[in-house]
Order: structure tokens, then C-alpha cells, then sequence
């Protein structure tokens, strides 16, 4: 079914406030007066800048709004935790707009580029070294429970939908047959148009 439903939140991990547009929260203290730079990477063999994706929505190639080296330590990151880049790109571009300063939410449930639950996910990501409440950490966290994610459920729209949802309120989706819901549409509709994009290139 392609039907959508609302479905109470009981362990989620990120916010379920997202639309067919990106969502951007207030910062939560950090200074965005400049970028903060990622850690310097080694070049990796098969990674792609992407500056732009093909948006459905608007119709248009829309600008992706994170620098080239945010990229690179993005795609070290994927190839670290095994996850694929152009979904962790999109995931991120559906929560935040690529914004790496984005901080702690208004609400201050949730942190970083991937808007992450802070309440179940901190102290959980401290014991695999991952400080969540910084910009690097927050990107590597997104990689991190995607990864948890897809080894639970073992399909790419099965593990959005428990990144938005947390891992109950998506089983109570899938028991209904839901298997798409606007969120894992929207974050394949950007890896999609990123893909268009680059093959144009």
C-alpha cells in the first residue's frame, strides 16, 4: 500500500516533521557566521560531488547546499558504516537542507544534519565514540543508524521509515502493509534527481 498513515511515535530516532520540501530548524547555539570544516580525508577512489539534484516537486535542478569537502567526509563516512552515499546525501537534504550547522532543533528533541534524537540516541553513540552533538558527529551518527537500520530490516524504504519512525512505529506500518510513506518517497525522489543530474553532467 502506498497510503499513508499516522502512526504514534514510540522510539523514534529522528523527526517526523519533514514535508515534500526540506526542513529547516532555528539553531540551537552554534555560530553560522562561517561553515565548521570537516576533518581533512584522503581522496576516495569512486566519489562524486554532486552540486545539484533534479527536484520533482519544483521541476527544476535544485542546488545541493553542501560543500565539497562536507561531501567527501559524507562519502568516508558511507564507506566506513556501508551505507549508500546518494541515500545518506538525500536523507540528509529531506531533514535539514544539508545544513551541517544546523544544531539542536527549536523543540531541542533532535541534533545535527540528520536531526537525530538526542533522548535515544546520545549516550547509545558515546559508547561507539560517536559524539552526536557536534557537526561531524551528527553526519556520522545519520550513517551509523542508517546502518542499524538496514541490517534490522534489510530494505532501503523498510529502513527510512524506521529512521523517521523509529523502529516500533515503523513495524506498526508494515504489519498495516505500509511500505512507502512520504518521507522514504521524498528521500528517494532527491537520490533519484541527484542521479539524473550527474548523468547529465
Amino acid at each position: 500500500s502506498d497510503v499513508e498513515e499516522s502512526v504514534p511515535e514510540e522510539s523514534t530516532e529522528v523527526s517526523d516533521n519533514t514535508s515534500d520540501e526540506s526542513v529547516r530548524f532555528p539553531m540551537g547555539g552554534v555560530d553560522t557566521s562561517e561553515d565548521i570544516k570537516p576533518p581533512i580525508v584522503e581522496p576516495n577512489d569512486g566519489f562524486v560531488y554532486y552540486e545539484y539534484y533534479y527536484d520533482p516537486c519544483s521541476q527544476k535542478y535544485e542546488r545541493i547546499a553542501l560543500s565539497r569537502e562536507w561531501q567527501e567526509y559524507t562519502y568516508q563516512m558511507c564507506l566506513r558504516y556501508d551505507v549508500p552515499y546518494e541515500v545518506i546525501l538525500a536523507l540528509m537534504g529531506t531533514e535539514t537542507g544539508w545544513d551541517v550547522n544546523i544544531g539542536v532543533s527549536d523543540n531541542g528533541l533532535y541534533y545535527g544534519i540528520g536531526m537525530v534524537h538526542i533522548e535515544y540516541n546520545e549516550k547509545y553513540l558515546k559508547k561507539y565514540g560517536i559524539d552526536l552533538c557536534t557537526p561531524t558527529g551528527g553526519l556520522e551518527a545519520v550513517c551509523f543508524i542508517m546502518s542499524q537500520k538496514l541490517d534490522t530490516f534489510g530494505d532501503m524504504d523498510k529502513a527510512l521509515i524506521a529512521y523517521n519512525k523509529g523502529d516500533n512505529g515503523a513495524r506498526k506500518l508494515f504489519k498495516k502493509g505500509i511500505y512507502s510513506t512520504r518521507y522514504s518517497r521524498r528521500v528517494q525522489e532527491i537520490k533519484d534527481g541527484m542521479l539524473q543530474w550527474y548523468a547529465v553532467v
